[in-house]
């Protein structure tokens, strides 16, 4: 039976979305952010940089509340 994630990190989660779309760094890329547990999320996909990589994971951590980052993005376009 999987563990069911918390609404609050979900919350944060949808925020981190938000995030992500406005900020000029990382608009257009193809991030998901998946919420785990306790605030954490978790960001997977590709980004062309090793740059975009970096932003994406700044930008997640500018959202308030947010318990951690786990960075499982790949660079130069492989999932």
């Amino acid at each position: 039976m999987a563990t069911a994630v918390d609404p609050l990190t979900e919350g944060i989660a949808a925020r981190v979305k938000v995030e992500l779309k406005v900020s000029e760094e990382t608009q257009g890329l193809d991030i998901q952010v998946v919420p785990d547990r306790n605030g954490v999320v978790v960001l997977r996909g590709s980004v062309p940089s090793e740059a975009a990589k970096k932003a994406a994971v700044r930008a997640a951590w500018r959202v308030q509340a947010v318990g951690g980052v786990r960075d499982e993005l790949k660079v130069g376009g492989q999932r």
